[in-house]
């Protein structure tokens, strides 16, 4: 009579399942220890077969085994269950599929630009402030003449989003006093806008309302005044955005 021989843990109706299939099995009870250990190796098991398999029946029995640890480490699945609403309601889930490519210390990084939001952010863009416009130009990849523009990228809340850096031209002897003009640029529909849309969503709606009666205004009502710092980042023509919007309720 052919034997095989297994060593592994089993779920607690297989000894029965075996038996009724006209076939012996040997079994013993495994210490509190013993029991810990193999559960931990059953864990490793049924995440290699789901990872295998990707089928949502290993999937259920990896969950099974997760319920099994959490009784015998003196917990329950609920108390699980309750760590893990909570961490969601904390730190989120994964249904957004946010990859982390970087995290940039901002203590450590050159603050270049510090913008009251207006009309212009939604828009089309912002200008940097002439006592900024040097430091800016001599930033790796941003060393642009007048009349060039340089390709950049703003991270707003994590998202990478594409804009324009413009060093505007004129004519210098027909307009000898006229101040350099650089700016950040890009359209109503880009990326960045929405960003910025999504963030500072009252100061939006403030200036869409005053649009709409006809009295329009570049800036929000007092109480929802809201801003954000530009900084460098050791990436080339790669800018992080700390964004400051107003308090809900405000």
């Amino acid at each position: 009579m052919p034997i095989k021989y297994y060593n592994k843990l089993v779920r607690d109706l297989i000894p029965d399942i075996i038996a009724q299939s006209g076939k012996t099995c040997l079994t013993r009870t495994l210490s509190e220890e013993e029991y810990l250990a193999m559960l931990d190796e059953k864990l490793n098991e049924e995440l290699a077969e789901y990872q295998q398999d990707k089928s949502m029946e290993e999937l259920a029995d990896l969950l099974e085994v997760m319920m099994a640890v959490a009784k015998a480490r003196g917990s329950s699945f609920e108390e699980v269950e309750a760590i893990r609403q909570k961490k969601a309601a904390e730190r989120g889930g994964f249904e957004k599929r946010i990859l982390l490519t970087e995290v940039h210390e901002l203590e450590k990084a050159e603050l270049l630009l510090k913008k009251k939001v207006d009309w212009s952010v939604f828009k089309d863009g912002f200008a940097i402030p002439l006592e900024m416009q040097d430091t800016f130009l001599q930033l790796p990849g941003m060393q642009i003449a007048p009349g060039e523009n340089a390709g950049l990228y703003l991270v707003i809340n994590g998202k990478e989003c594409a804009a324009q850096l413009r060093n505007l031209a004129f004519d210098r002897e027909k307009n000898p006093n006229h101040v350099p003009i650089l700016q950040i640029r890009y359209g109503s529909s880009d990326q960045v806008a929405e960003c910025f849309r999504n963030v500072f969503h009252q100061s939006y709606a403030d200036m869409l309302s005053a649009k709409a009666s006809l009295a329009p205004k570049k800036h929000a009502k007092a109480e929802h005044t809201e801003y954000f710092y530009l900084y460098s980042t050791d990436t080339p023509g790669t800018f992080i955005v700390e964004c400051f919007p107003a308090k809900e309720g405000a």
